[in-house]
């Protein structure tokens, strides 16, 4: 008898909640994910034709709430549904995410999405990221950050430069859009250096940071979506997220090897850095270098045994 109660109350539970979701007009969740899809696209082809009143967004996104039967407010009060059900809302975007790359690069694996990234680096590079390649953040709740932290190993050195790369989409109805990114390098002398970027736009970004010639402990940082006082819910989605690690090529000294003696005096010239031609030391010149630059005076401590006369009135020897 109980049994059959909880089935009936379980019923009626699911009765009415069907009926609220009807009354509201609210979309199932594989409508809601075809329609999140559809508005993510229809704005990336809007951002191709940037304008100062945004006219091409507005249009392309009611163009989207029309092929739904839905107006902005009644998708916003999905929007907001389905923001309450975080897990279920972070499913739909990681199918969303797949279209995307499948829209958008024919479907790449993650190793031809790394060449097609064109950057010059001097060493070994690498991809280091460990933690999650996708990110929803939520400026309503507590999900409005995501952390990050990787330990180093031996195969970290002195002087590694790092690159992040990662996608970044927004579902805004007002405001501006604003994210921010913030690195945090741990050195091995407990010195740390902090790397913030502020994130405005859609599409690839770009950060670089490291360099320093010193061993590294730790790279911790965030992922961080503003709160807000407007009603309206604001998404930022971070994607395909990869972080480099780029050895520094080291340089080796090069020795320059003693000029050889010239075969001909008269051809052999001297360049110096005035850029003056001189010619080179011949071999006269070597020898006039070891004569002495002063003639030899006589020895005064001798006596002189010349015998000296007066002649026509003056003092001579003989």
């Amino acid at each position: 008898m109980k049994i059959k109660h909880l089935f009936l109350f379980l019923f009626l539970l699911c009765s009415m909640i069907a009926c609220q979701r009807k009354e509201q007009n609210i979309l199932s969740e594989r409508q809601m994910e075809h329609m999140l899809y559809d508005y993510h696209l229809s704005q990336a082809m809007a951002s191709q034709f940037p304008d100062s009143v945004a006219f091409r967004q507005h249009l392309y996104a009611e163009l989207v709430y029309k092929k739904y039967g839905l107006t902005e407010a009644e998708f916003q009060r999905n929007l907001q549904y389905y923001m309450r059900q975080a897990e279920v809302l972070q499913k739909m975007y990681v199918n969303i995410n797949k279209r995307m790359q499948s829209y958008a690069g024919g479907g790449l694996t993650e190793s031809e999405s790394l060449e097609r990234r064109q950057f010059s680096a001097g060493g070994d590079t690498a991809n280091v990221w460990k933690g999650a390649t996708f990110y929803l953040l939520n400026s309503y709740s507590a999900s409005n950050h995501a952390s990050f932290e990787l330990q180093t190993d031996s195969t970290y050195r002195s002087g590694d430069r790092f690159v992040m790369y990662f996608n970044t989409n927004w579902l805004y109805s007002e405001g501006a859009r604003e994210g921010v990114l913030s690195v945090r390098v741990l050195y091995a002398n407990d010195s740390v250096v902090v790397k913030t970027q502020y994130l405005y736009s859609s599409g690839e970004q770009t950060v670089e940071f490291g360099g320093v010639d010193m061993p590294i402990k730790s790279i911790s940082g965030f992922f961080y979506q503003p709160g807000s006082l407007l009603r309206k819910p604001r998404l930022m989605l971070l994607s395909d997220i990869v972080l480099l690690r780029i050895h520094q090529a080291r340089i080796k000294p090069v020795v320059v090897p003693a000029a050889k003696a010239a075969s001909s005096d008269s051809a052999h010239r001297e360049k110096t850095d005035s850029g003056l031609v001189l010619p080179s030391p011949s071999r006269d010149s070597a020898e006039m270098s070891k004569r002495p630059h002063f003639r030899e005076m006589p020895d005064k401590s001798e006596p002189d045994k010349r015998k000296m006369h007066y002649r026509r009135g003056v003092l001579v020897s003989d």
